[in-house]
């Protein structure tokens, strides 16, 4: 017996459609045999013959001359297929597309998506709108019509099945004198014996007097003790034993509990009854012990028609299933996009052999297995592009032996470019501030571009520079229980920023960290604090394909051999080095990797030409300018309350107040800030100084203010926000121009 060493279930439905397809082969001519399978030539890939037509999406974007060569012509009536390996990434693509092209027909299959704008473009919600409005889509080959008939079918199967499941129960499980005649398998039963005793079955009455039930009461069948003791049993089984048990005891031998069986098969459906048919011959025990055999072979034709039934559903559902992939491919192949995972891609290949997609289109192709991208292609695929990085990460066999000796961790992708097939690359990056992109250009890529866009990006706000690293000398340690690395000093230090770096205001989704090892990602989240909790935390492999404003990058690796293991890989260090947006801050061990790889020589001498590395990260307050060096963890914890420098802030506050804080990295612009200080602003009428808070609302003035009438022979005093009403010697009032305050 041969037993899979990896998860089994990942790769069903890859393994499914390799098992089936044959349309690679170079008999049915398909024009990716020769480069799939052949491996012959791939120095001249033609042209598809559809690529002088025009074109099918017409972006209203301005592209670069990279992108200008990628694009490719239309395909009449025929969908075109994109495929990634992540549901995340297929709704990024998908959603682009939609921003781009407001008109395109989208269907994304698959019920992972997170996404709420392609909620609209799911195949659960075209089936939804296809239902509601069969009327004004034309039925093409009677198909909807097909699925609805197998589903009212299946319907009605799965109605008859729970109800016989519900009788068998009863049978199974007697709480009193059943009404076989009720029952569809009684009706059944009662057919198969004979008409005496029929007639006393099937009629209620009879049946009751037979038994020798005293009474019928509103709370159920009362009987004699020892019938209905025989209803408290469950199983035929126990209650047979039962039976003899009670047999046994004297007082109850005269009932005939525990003799030979009464009820006999005649081998052709039909039953009889031993000592005769006439049914008033038997014993009241003999009775009894008639009617519960006849209640086991009920119970047995209903398990066993229950049995056939789920026979014919399970046929019926695939006939529905086949008649829904038809449906849902005739949905497909009427769309313009279609997006899935590759592995429903291969889930769902009968769909795509439906559709009949000619483009295929692979998202991050140089991280999928080619066997997993294999399964995304049929036989009317005549033009596959590939989208990746193959000096990113490759793909990752779970068994490892197969990587090593085999290869299999090397791509379509890549193995199409080592067999020379023309590739475009584009040149240009819109991730990354050209500092943190120069890192990779010429140690990884020859050359690299940067877009206007990056160099508008803002300065990382409370540290001096937004790409640094900050090298040590502190020890890894070994987990054996992960078979894995951790390094606590890193750890210390990279809370320690995470949490400052949020009190510069900065949102817990701007930041991520990142560590090339499982062991220190546990690490680093058992100590991030409360504020720190929705800050992501993963490995670097992990995030391949994804970006972020701010990454906090753990390598690990330090020890006084220099072994820094996969951190050397090139690949690995290239995605390590490009996720970060705005700013990216490494900690590790420089010295130990520039002993080791070549390629962070390379790292080192453009860290060092432009004075981003060292054994300490500077800080730099924004409100004073001045510098604090953290070199650990703890030397965060002064910064922590605040994220400032310790000063008293003394920023002018828009009321031209100062500041009374302690220095604080977060709201600089103290639009959040309530000033607490006496109010300088006058009441309305301009006479008293407002005794509120400054941040407050001014309230109306209640100081008491003097009026006279015009005659200056009245006087009376109210506060200062109410008007005078009239004094008793004139009708118009006037207000003294200098109040007498009491």
């Amino acid at each position: 017996m041969l037993e899979c060493e990896a998860y089994f279930e990942a790769y069903r439905y890859n393994l499914d459609v390799l098992q089936k397809i044959n349309f690679l082969n170079n008999g049915e001519g398909n024009p990716l045999s020769k480069f799939i399978v052949q491996g012959g030539s791939c120095s001249s890939v033609n042209l598809p013959s559809y690529f002088e037509a025009g074109h099918l999406l017409q972006l209203p974007v301005a592209c670069n001359p990279q992108q200008r060569k990628g694009r490719r012509g239309s395909v009449p009536n025929s969908p075109i297929l994109i495929a990634c390996e992540t549901n995340h990434a297929l709704d990024q693509f998908l959603e682009l597309l939609l921003t781009l092209q407001k008109n395109v027909k989208i269907v994304r299959v698959g019920s992972q998506s997170e996404s709420e704008e392609l909620n609209r473009c799911t195949l659960y919600h075209q089936r939804r709108k296809l239902r509601r409005n069969k009327r004004n889509y034309r039925d093409e080959g009677g198909i909807l019509y097909d699925e609805t008939q197998i589903r009212r079918q299946v319907t009605g199967m799965e109605n008859k099945i729970r109800a016989l499941q519900t009788e068998v129960a009863a049978l199974e499980n007697v709480s009193g004198l059943l009404n076989l005649g009720k029952m569809w398998v009684g009706k059944q039963l009662l057919g198969r014996i004979p008409s005496s005793l029929r007639n006393i079955l099937e009629n209620e009455e009879k049946c009751t007097k037979w038994l020798g039930i005293e009474d019928i009461t509103s709370n159920g069948f009362q009987v004699s003790n020892v019938m209905r003791s025989w209803f408290n049993i469950s199983g035929f089984q126990q209650r047979r034993s039962r039976l003899v048990t009670l047999g046994t005891q004297p007082k109850n031998r005269k009932l005939d509990l525990d003799g030979e069986e009464l009820v006999v098969d005649n081998g052709n459906g039909q039953f009889s009854l031993k000592n005769g048919n006439d049914v008033s011959n038997y014993t009241m025990g003999q009775r009894w012990r008639i009617y519960f055999r006849l209640l086991e072979i009920a119970a047995e034709m209903g398990r066993k028609t229950s049995a056939e039934k789920g026979k014919q559903l399970k046929e019926a559902r695939l006939k529905l299933k086949a008649a829904k992939d038809k449906v849902n491919g005739w949905i497909l192949k009427g769309t313009d996009i279609i997006g899935m995972t590759t592995t429903g891609a291969a889930k769902h290949h009968l769909l795509l052999e439906y559709a009949k997609p000619e483009i295929v289109i692979i998202e991050e192709a140089a991280e999928i297995l080619e066997a997993r991208l294999i399964t995304s292609l049929t036989k009317d695929c005549k033009q596959l592009i590939l989208i990746g990085d193959h000096l990113q990460l490759r793909p990752r066999p779970t068994v490892y032996e197969l990587e090593r000796k085999y290869h299999l961790n090397v791509s379509l992708f890549e193995r199409m470019i080592l067999n020379g097939v023309k590739m475009c690359t584009l040149k240009t990056q819109h991730r990354m501030r050209p500092e943190i992109s120069d890192l990779i250009t010429g140690s990884v890529y020859k050359t690299l571009y940067n877009h206007p866009s990056v160099r508008e990006y803002p300065h990382v706000k409370g540290v001096l520079k937004s790409l640094f690293f900050v090298t040590h000398t502190q020890p890894e340690k070994h987990d054996p229980n992960l078979m894995s690395k951790s390094n606590q000093h890193e750890a210390n230090f990279i809370v320690g920023l995470c949490e400052y770096l949020l009190l510069q205001g900065y949102l817990p989704t701007e930041i991520t960290v990142l560590a090339t090892y499982n062991a220190q990602v546990f690490l680093l989240q058992k100590l991030m604090p409360v504020s720190c909790s929705e800050v992501e935390v993963t490995s670097v492999d992990s995030y391949q394909g994804e970006e972020n404003k701010i990454i906090l990058l753990s390598l690990v690796r330090s020890n006084p051999e220099d072994k820094i293991g996969f951190v050397g890989i090139e690949n690995r260090v290239c995605v390590a080095l490009s996720r970060a947006k705005h700013g990216l801050f490494v900690v590790g061990n420089l010295n130990s990797f520039i002993n080791t790889s070549k390629i962070w020589q390379q790292i080192h001498a453009k860290l060092e030409s432009g004075q981003n590395c060292g054994d300490g990260l500077e800080l730099k307050c924004a409100q004073h300018g001045r510098i604090t060096r953290v070199q650990r963890g703890s030397d965060f914890f002064p910064l922590k309350s605040a994220g400032g420098c310790g000063e008293r802030c003394n920023a002018k506050l828009p009321c031209s107040h100062l500041c009374p804080q302690i220095c604080h990295g977060f709201d600089r612009s103290h639009e959040g800030f309530k000033c607490m200080e006496p109010c300088e602003r006058k009441c309305k009428v301009g006479y008293h100084q407002c005794q509120a808070e400054c941040s407050a609302e001014c309230p109306p003035c209640k100081l008491p203010v003097m009026w006279r009438c015009k005659s200056r022979i009245h006087e009376t005093f109210l506060p200062c926000d109410e008007p005078c009403v009239g004094l008793e010697c004139c009708q118009t009032q006037t207000k003294e121009a200098s109040c007498q305050l009491t």
